[in-house]
């Protein structure tokens, strides 16, 4: 009966925990995405590179390359894009971690470098996002930036 009590009392503090966890992507966010960065031109397009912010895998910070061209680094909490010319990309983030994607002009495409790995060991894993969900997390990640910046 002991033990009984001890577990009752467990889930109902994992289950009040639980309500007060939120997820970056289902946080509604404060303003427009399209209002954040420049326009795209017409006879360009736009890759978005972003990382959420988690705590496993921060030190951990590689380049980004895009054809064998550095672009920038991959850093817990933040993002970049680069507007580049219609045609076939090989994006790399970390040794061997590779996505091909084709762009055609005037279109967008959002790179998530995810952590990936076992134990000790990590990866930062550049997967094609979501756009939506992408939208949301950048705008999170910028709005953060302005907290901590004091704008």
């Amino acid at each position: 009966m002991r033990h009984l009590y001890k577990v009752i009392i467990a889930l109902s503090l994992f289950a009040s925990l639980a309500g007060c966890m939120t997820t970056p992507a289902t946080i509604a966010p404060k303003r427009d995405f399209s209002g954040l960065f420049p326009p795209l031109k017409k006879d360009l397009a736009r890759i978005f590179f972003y990382r959420p912010q988690i705590l496993s895998g921060s030190l951990i910070t590689p380049p980004v390359n895009v054809n064998g061209v550095y672009v920038g680094d991959s850093h817990p909490g933040q993002y970049f894009y680069v507007d580049i010319y219609k045609g076939k990309y090989r994006i790399e983030i970390s040794e061997g971690k590779v996505l091909n994607l084709k762009l055609p002009a005037g279109e967008e495409r959002f790179i998530k470098m995810d952590l990936g790995g076992t134990g000790i060991f990590y990866d930062i894993i550049p997967k094609l996002a979501n756009p939506e969900i992408a939208r949301r997390q950048i705008i999170q990640m910028h709005e953060m930036k302005e907290r901590m910046e004091g704008n």
